[in-house]
């Protein structure tokens, strides 16, 4: 009998070449040319694992260098913080990642989602939206459901009888969930980037930080104060700059952005805002993204192509909203 209580008793889960995607081991060791951009691969997560994968040959190169044990004890110890400090960079991507569940299963009075590290019943009365989310540009796409306690899951198409699965959830969300418009989403591969590229100069900063201090106390050190303290300058920047594009990338850097007939939903990686329509002041344009002023919160920005229908469309309809008081304005003046 195939009717829609049918669908409690299966599993959804993502087999075959779509497992390997979320693994990251498609492509493992190459990148095509026009590799089609897909939500469960990250390529920032892809690079650290290379990373920590190749750093057992510069181990054993840096190891046929040193004689003392200072040395090897300075040498441990440097790659042992370079160790953690990747697995502390490349945390909060794979906490993120992993709420691209592999395994979905729906009942009559929860879904339940699985994948490794996470395992969560969400009750249906516990769902607060449910949506489509995805890029034109880039050709993906994916549901969303998000909790009432701000918890987000990602669903793929690529699920085994997806189609049955999201007709099903549909059919069951409570009567206050709007299952409303698509959302603009930036796919983790590119969102990562920013993050990751800041953790490695700040790395880079912290590690020759660490060198020029030890130098300082070398003994017939050849550098000069006037050396030591550009040198102390280059590298505090190095490492202060990078902690506030990580902070803002956190708090200020918008992954999700849904428009409705009542305002903004913005999804950050450190949280979830609500902007209405008469709070928003004004979204500009900027090279590669757009920043969204309102009166009661800092700015927001996102990374968004200027081709994209949905960012077009906020733009255009943001300006008509602002141009009665640009007039207002003008009037003023004269």
């Amino acid at each position: 009998m195939n009717n829609d209580n049918s669908i409690s008793v299966r599993v959804h889960r993502l087999d075959g070449f779509a497992r390997k995607q979320w693994w990251q081991t498609a492509y493992f060791f190459c990148v095509r040319k026009k590799e089609p951009v897909h939500p469960n691969q990250n390529h920032s997560i892809r690079a650290v694992i290379c990373t920590l994968t190749i750093m057992p040959i510069y181990v054993f190169m840096a190891y046929q260098k040193v004689t003392t044990p200072a040395e090897i004890a300075y040498l441990a110890a440097m790659f042992s913080f370079a160790f953690l400090s990747l697995i502390a960079l490349i945390s909060p991507c794979v906490w993120h990642h992993i709420h691209h569940v592999l395994e979905v299963k729906p009942s009559d009075l929860e879904l339940q989602f699985t994948s490794p590290g996470l395992k969560r019943r969400v009750p249906w009365h516990e769902i607060d939206k449910f949506f489509l989310a995805g890029s034109t540009e880039l050709g993906f796409h994916e549901y969303a459901v998000v909790c009432k306690n701000g918890e987000v899951f990602y669903l793929s198409k690529d699920l085994t009888d997806s189609d049955h699965l999201f007709n099903f959830i549909q059919k069951r969300l409570p009567p206050h969930v709007v299952s409303s418009t698509p959302a603009q989403i930036i796919p983790d591969g590119q969102f990562d980037t920013q993050w990751v590229a800041a953790g490695a100069i700040l790395l880079a900063g912290a590690f020759a930080a660490v060198n020029l201090v030890i130098g300082m106390f070398r003994a017939g050190s050849a550098e000069t104060t006037e050396h030591l303290l550009i040198y102390g300058l280059i590298y505090g920047l190095m490492i202060i700059i990078p902690i506030v594009i990580m902070y803002l990338h956190r708090t200020r850097f918008v992954q999700i952005l849904q428009p409705s007939n009542e305002g903004l939903f913005l999804r950050t990686r450190s949280g979830s805002a609500f902007i209405p329509w008469e709070q928003i002041t004004a979204i500009q344009k900027l090279p590669g993204h757009i920043l969204i002023k309102s009166k009661t919160n800092m700015p927001f920005i996102m990374m968004a192509s200027q081709r994209e229908p949905m960012i077009v469309d906020l733009i255009s309809r943001t300006d008509r909203k602002l141009t009665p008081i640009g007039e207002e304005r003008k009037l003023l003046e004269k």
